[in-house]
């Protein structure tokens, strides 16, 4: 026999899953545009840090349902440091100005 209360959408499994970024190559903000100032950055890491901190809270406490949000929100930090490293390295303006060329 098929159980159907178990069931789950795709809709459902992400509810309040905001920091799942579909783009890995630079950092994004709610609304899905990339974000432009270290500040933003760097405010955006605070936010996912202590939001990280509430996931791991509620799963100690056993009342976190959806676990994958600890490893969504410990991702997209890394996203965002990841983007902040290499502009301090001047790494990502050069890429982003000059694409590559091909060696003959």
């Amino acid at each position: 026999m098929h159980d159907d209360d178990d069931v789950t959408t795709a809709d459902e499994d992400n509810v309040g899953n905001e920091t799942a970024a579909d783009n890995g190559n630079e950092a994004e903000d709610d609304v899905g545009r990339p974000i432009e100032s270290e500040d933003e950055l760097k405010d955006r890491i605070k936010r996912l840090e202590e939001e990280l901190f509430q996931h791991r809270l509620k799963r100690f406490t056993n009342q976190l349902e959806n676990t994958n949000l600890i490893r969504s929100a410990r991702r997209e930090i890394a996203r965002c440091q990841t983007v902040l490293s290499a502009r301090a390295q001047g790494s990502e303006q050069a890429s982003a100005k000059q694409p590559q060329a091909e060696e003959k």
